[in-house]
């Protein structure tokens, strides 16, 4: 009986050796970060554009993944011109120019809905004399197309500079993008979009009736947004130099400006995602007080419960190895 009960287990090891064969090693590997080759877009004379960064990434699946950014060259690498790029694999890629065409044209961040729905924004100068202009590119599937900037902006207080930084999806009709307008002073701007139209959501506190919470202060962006819902909608950036978010729950838009130094010294948000239970996280960097000599990276949590942003209680000791490994 032990000899057959042997044999049966020696025939069923074979067995699993002959299926775990048939696949590759990666597909047991555990999941790791690694360079991928990718190609530079092209200039005039069909040579690579050597500084080309990709700032967003997006994908509708495993199979379907987009960057964006802007190719800088010339003297002092003041022409630029936005690309994409797109991987059907995750390892080959192929390098598109933006439909946008101008003198400078930037592509900051991008939302993949699906593989003929995918959305990218940035900013264009179309003449050397003109100011920047909202960059709304499309792509349906074979083609990428300009769309059209909401009327909106073609008024004051718009005209004098303005552009998207980020742009999140919660459906294909219900889309926001985040970027800040230049009116003497730099403002917040998030459009919206209804599967038909964009539209101004949100142009700051200074222009904004009805936006409850701590006020806009000149100088101000929005570096990122996340969409929960379409009433669960964070955006984050700063605002005279201090933290800077804010929330849209479905009617109105309420501002944030926490002080994670405790001493009102200059915070900023670069990174934001909204959850559906009602949490949402801002990854940045603060100044944690007068006297220190670097910036320290910085995540802040929001606490749906009492309406208050703060610091965990782990970036302490996030700090603390920092700043022994830099010596601070």
């Amino acid at each position: 009986m032990r000899l057959i009960k042997f044999a049966y287990l020696f025939l069923f090891s074979l067995f699993l050796l002959a299926i775990i064969s048939l696949f590759p090693h990666s597909a047991f590997a555990a999941p790791s970060w690694g360079v991928v080759s990718s190609p530079n877009p092209l200039d005039s004379n069909g040579d690579p554009i050597q500084y080309s960064p990709v700032q967003g990434m997006s994908n509708s699946s495993a199979n379907d993944v987009w960057g964006v950014g802007s190719s800088f060259s010339g003297n002092g690498f003041n022409l630029n011109q936005a690309f994409m790029l797109n991987s059907s694999d995750g390892h080959s890629w192929t390098v598109n120019k933006s439909s946008g065409t101008g003198y400078k044209s930037y592509l900051l961040g991008v939302a993949a809905i699906a593989p003929d729905n995918v959305w990218a924004v940035g900013s264009i100068n179309r003449t050397s004399s003109n100011p920047n202009q909202v960059l709304l590119d499309h792509y349906n599937g074979s083609t990428w197309t300009v769309e059209d900037n909401p009327s909106d902006l073609n008024s004051s207080p718009f005209g004098s500079s303005e552009g998207l930084n980020a742009i999140s999806a919660v459906s294909s009709s219900d889309i926001w993008a985040a970027g800040g307008f230049a009116s003497g002073v730099g403002y917040t701007l998030v459009l919206h979009y209804n599967g038909s139209t964009w539209s101004v959501s949100e142009k700051g506190s200074h222009f904004t009736s009805g936006e409850t919470g701590s006020s806009d202060f000149d100088g101000s962006g929005l570096n990122a947004i996340s969409a929960a819902s379409s009433s669960n909608v964070w955006a984050t950036g700063s605002t005279g130099g201090k933290m800077l978010m804010k929330h849209w729950n479905g009617s109105n838009w309420k501002a944030y400006n926490p002080d994670p130094s405790g001493n009102g010294f200059g915070a900023t948000g670069y990174g934001i995602a909204a959850l559906s239970d009602g949490t949402a996280f801002v990854a940045g960097d603060y100044i944690p007080d007068a006297n220190t000599t670097h910036i320290e990276p910085l995540i802040m949590k929001y606490d749906s419960s009492n309406d208050t942003w703060s610091v965990p209680t782990e970036m302490a000791s996030i700090a603390s190895q920092l700043d022994t490994n830099q010596g601070g």
